[in-house]
């Protein structure tokens, strides 16, 4: 149930240095994306716009876009039948069909019926979360990328058309079931979007901003909403209840994922790993070449090539572990950032932690809610969430205003506090009996907020990031966002175990905003955060270049040493006994 989206995902902090890493990924990346990328041409028409210039990557993400969009509200769906199916299991289901409110069974004895959706959040929340490294290690140091994608998309859409067979016989075996495929949902998303960095380098900027643009609005419009109102038409000609109403999504959905997820992946090219296991150790043991042809350096190298030859198991030892390489990157950028960006990156990545676990919970418990506690069929929960969709949209416009009136700190911390306002104000008046229209009133309210939110979150991210550290922060972020995606859905099921009102439980899940504020209020007022990010490394980058520029200045020593008697030199390298000062650029010279 915990199906996000994200930005970029690759992994961090690779085993070979910094600057031969950039090297090596922007060498592997031209080689094979010049053959699918070099033809842009300009088109023109009603359909221009979705051509992206001939760019076939574009077009190949924009169409998997198509594809993802619908399997998140599907899922919507589909929990309104479990609920049911729970409900009814255990006989807290009427003559009418209509869930009895206050129902103390438990389904098998272990939990409410309420619970099992955000049970089954919790356990696909901590398989993401410890698989995510693994899953980002193998589309950075495997050239698997694409076959990746593909499988999973495969057992993605047979996950979803076994779906169609839930019943009141097969329910419990369809929810493990989207447990697990919560797992293959973010593997998919991973894959998709490690193809980003590649097509903004391609592309540039600015039309990688365009490009952006027109991939949202073709997952949001034409995936998840175009595909939530297909399915209430349907549903609604026919007169369908929650059950045979999710079976008709799952049908839906099944054709029309697969055929996105088809189109996309034949588009998307297959790319080299951007990173090797075994880079450090061959830079490292490499056998010195002779610099002539001698009996004696003929010697020398066959030593050394039987010298190489036994060293191989050792090196086969030292080789890193797939499964384990994921996790050490992420400890090494932890760390790292806690060293060196202790006022800025560090508590924005603590509040992402916080802010993305109460944001991704909003979908989970608002169908619990919306389809025990408030009576909502569904049909009717489609349309709050259709609803929902054109807040989110509508909430970034908003949020850009105020973000350019202030900062995004502050833009984002009034965004969170008015999402929780909002939520604990919707959870203490709307009820079963005013739920048809408060309940739509205070999911479009509550969007709005979660569009303010996402639009300050990406923009902060954007602006913080140091140069050359791209993709090292954004496979980081990606983690931060997921790692306490499971905890909120937790917190609610416990919650609603202890037979506590969910509409506690809605305010004690965004409850995780106010740490996420807390977080940003820890960080240093903007100014210093933007010195702390980008002023170290325009002040090492006066250094490295005043190197090839330094004035040696050596004095000579002794008493009667006179100006006349001192020696400037002119060096591509600093000497031991001088030091150089480039603060604000000028270079100072001190003498022994």
């Amino acid at each position: 149930m915990d199906k996000a989206t994200t930005t970029t995902m690759t992994m961090s902090d690779s085993p070979v240095p910094q600057e031969d890493t950039a090297t090596t990924n922007a060498s592997n990346t031209n080689v094979d994306t010049t053959t699918t990328m070099t033809t842009t041409t300009t088109s023109s028409g009603c359909c221009a716009w979705t051509r992206f210039d001939g760019n076939v990557m574009a077009q190949g993400y924009n169409v998997h876009g198509m594809g993802r969009g619908p399997i998140y509200m599907c899922t919507v769906l589909l929990s309104t039948a479990f609920i049911y199916l729970a409900s009814d299991k255990v006989g807290c289901v009427d003559m009418q069909g209509k869930i009895v409110d206050d129902c103390e069974e438990r389904v098998y004895g272990a939990f409410r019926p309420a619970a099992l959706v955000t049970n089954i959040a919790t356990i696909s929340g901590v398989l993401v979360a410890l698989f995510l490294p693994l899953i980002g290690a193998i589309m950075d140091y495997t050239p698997h990328r694409k076959t990746v994608g593909v499988v999973t998309a495969i057992l993605m859409i047979l996950t979803e058309a076994i779906q169609i067979g839930t019943t009141s016989q097969t329910w419990f075996g369809m929810a493990l079931l989207e447990a697990f495929s919560g797992l293959l949902f973010e593997t998919q998303i991973i894959a998709s979007l490690a193809y980003l960095p590649d097509l903004a380098k391609t592309v540039g900027d600015e039309t990688m901003n365009t490009y952006t643009a027109k991939f949202i609005m073709v997952e949001v419009a034409l995936g998840q909403a175009l595909y939530m109102f297909v399915v209430i038409a349907v549903a609604t000609a026919l007169g369908l209840g929650d059950v045979a109403t999710a079976r008709v999504g799952q049908g839906i959905v099944t054709v029309w994922a697969g055929l996105g997820f088809y189109l996309g992946w034949k588009k998307l090219p297959h790319v080299p790993a951007k990173h090797s296991l075994l880079l450090q150790q061959e830079e490292e043991e490499q056998p010195e070449q002779p610099n002539d042809n001698n009996p004696e350096d003929e010697k020398e190298e066959g030593k050394e090539m039987d010298t190489t030859t036994k060293q191989q198991p050792q090196q086969q030892k030292k080789k890193h572990n797939l499964f384990l390489i994921g996790f050490i990157q992420n400890w090494h950028t932890f760390q790292r950032i806690n060293r060196e960006y202790k006022h800025s990156i560090r508590w924005f990545l603590l509040a992402c932690v916080f802010g993305e676990a109460a944001a991704t919970a909003f979908l989970t418990v608002a169908v619990i809610v919306l389809t025990e506690e408030w009576g909502l069929d569904a049909t009717q929960v489609g349309l709050f969430f259709i609803v929902g969709l054109v807040g989110i949209v509508l909430g970034c416009w908003p949020g850009e205003w105020i973000c350019r009136r202030t900062n995004p700190n502050t833009s984002w911390r009034l965004a969170m506090l008015y999402t929780f306002v909002v939520s604990v104000i919707g959870a203490l008046t709307v009820n079963k009996d005013n739920a048809i229209p408060s309940s739509f009133v205070w999911g479009f309210a509550v969007s709005l907020g979660l569009g303010w939110h996402y639009q300050a979150e990406y923009v902060y991210v954007a602006l913080i990031t140091p140069k050359d550290q791209e993709a090292e922060l954004a496979g980081f972020f990606n983690y931060c966002r997921i790692i306490l995606s499971w905890l909120p859905p937790l917190l609610f099921s416990l919650l609603v175990e202890a037979n506590v009102s969910q509409s506690i439980g809605i305010i004690t899940t965004n409850c995780f905003f106010l740490l996420a504020i807390a977080a940003l209020c820890m960080s240093a007022p903007w100014e210093q955060v933007l010195e702390e990010v980008h002023g170290g490394s325009n002040h090492k980058n006066k250094e490295d270049n005043n190197k090839t520029a330094t004035i040696v200045v050596e004095t000579t020593k002794g008493e009667d040493a006179q100006d006349d008697n001192d020696v400037v030199k002119e060096a591509s390298e600093p000497q031991e006994n001088s030091t150089m000062d480039v603060e604000n650029g000028a270079p100072t010279m001190a003498a022994e």
